[in-house]
């Protein structure tokens, strides 16, 4: 396995799919957490400025910015092994079984998107 797609299967289906999926399926979005509390410090210290409505819209255009990087990376293919790895993540704790398969899925089909 070459570095790219080393880095595309670790970055894009483990981190972005599978470990969001996780988080979604806990009920926990660390990053939306952070930017959140980030918002309320800024608001607290200036009520008046802009920088509240940053916050709120930062994890939008950082999740639109990872999709983008894994379709430029793997293209559709790529996008399939992410969403497999999201869909792995929101079943752990439904059927742990059929969400590793999903994984090892998606990392294999990572492998060939970045390869190809």
């Amino acid at each position: 396995m070459d570095k790219k797609a080393e880095y595309f299967v670790n970055e894009s289906v483990i981190g972005l799919g599978f470990s969001s999926g996780l988080w979604i399926a806990v009920g926990i979005d660390p990053q939306a957490e952070i930017f959140r509390a980030f918002a309320t410090i800024i608001k607290t210290l200036n009520p008046n400025s802009g920088f509240g409505l940053l916050f709120f819209i930062m994890p939008i255009l950082i999740l639109i910015c990872l999709i983008l990087g894994a379709y430029f990376m793997g293209g559709i293919l790529g996008l399939v092994a992410v969403v497999s790895g999201l869909v792995g993540g929101l079943l752990i704790l439904v059927s742990p079984w059929i969400s590793i398969i999903l994984l090892f899925l998606g990392m294999g089909l990572g492998i060939i998107a970045a390869e190809s």
